[in-house]
């Protein structure tokens, strides 16, 4: 994913999250229970794009500079 996609995806989230939050009735401590998970998954979503991020800067910035980079994730250049 590059950084585009990355904003992209936040954005989805963000809006997705911000829906169901319009939508949702707390009357019970299971719809507490329900709302919960919805944020937890959301901010379990923005964590990850929010890492790729990270990894993004600093490939860039490795980069500029001439810096050799080696990601930790299995599988990446």
């Amino acid at each position: 994913m590059n950084e585009n996609e990355c904003y992209y995806a936040a954005n989805l989230v963000t809006l997705h999250t911000g829906q169901k939050l319009l939508e949702v009735k707390v009357e019970t401590k299971e719809d507490l229970q329900k709302l919960k998970r919805c944020l937890n998954e959301s901010l379990t979503s923005l964590a990850v794009i929010n890492e790729r991020l990270n990894e993004i800067a600093l490939e860039n910035f490795c980069k500029e500079f001439g810096v050799e980079y080696s990601s930790q994730r299995s599988g990446a250049k």
